[in-house]
């Protein structure tokens, strides 16, 4: 297996980017 990562739910594009954004320590202005 691969680190390919599919997404085909857009609530989870929308998980994984508020990880990433978390991640690197600002908060988005938008929920």
């Amino acid at each position: 297996m691969g680190h390919v990562l599919i997404i085909d739910d857009e609530h989870d594009v929308r998980a994984l980017l508020s990880d990433i954004v978390k991640s690197k320590g600002f908060t988005p202005n938008h929920c």
